[in-house]
């Protein structure tokens, strides 16, 4: 399928014949502090890019069944679209939430599987060195991709 222009509304069903897989979490992009054993986050770099991000996005209309499915199952949808629960923050940070509670819509905007990938790529990559400094300053656990 070819990608439209921005204004073209998407069926979800679309953006399930799109899938992908992706291992990118919320916490490998996230800058961590340590505090008496705890881990805490101190922002999270997708933050940075939110212009980029917002740019591969579309905009995607939910029928009654799959409002249904997905109201407040922001992991669930991820994981039909891009094979992956995962990934379900990208889902809410393109939506402007932060919370999966939040998730009541029937409008979506959602990234292009194969542009997300190649974005986290380009973000992760360029921020790699910073984010492994990050949690070798704070002794955290290095996960990362």
């Amino acid at each position: 399928m070819a990608i439209q222009s921005p204004a073209f509304t998407y069926t979800l069903e679309d953006f399930i014949n799109m899938q992908g897989t992706d291992n990118f979490t919320y916490r490998n992009f996230s800058i961590l502090e340590k505090i008496n054993g705890i881990e805490l986050l101190d922002h999270n770099l997708l933050e940075d890019y939110r212009s980029q991000i917002y740019d591969i996005c579309t905009t995607c209309q939910l029928d009654i069944d799959q409002y249904k499915r997905y109201r407040y199952f922001p992991d669930l949808l991820a994981y039909d679209i891009y094979g992956s629960t995962q990934l379900d923050f990208i889902i809410l940070f393109c939506n402007d939430m932060a919370d999966p509670k939040e998730f009541d819509l029937k409008i979506l905007k959602l990234p292009y599987g194969s542009k997300l990938r190649d974005i986290l790529g380009q973000i992760y990559n360029s921020e790699q060195y910073y984010l492994a400094n990050n949690k070798y300053m704070n002794q955290i656990t290095n996960n990362i991709l």
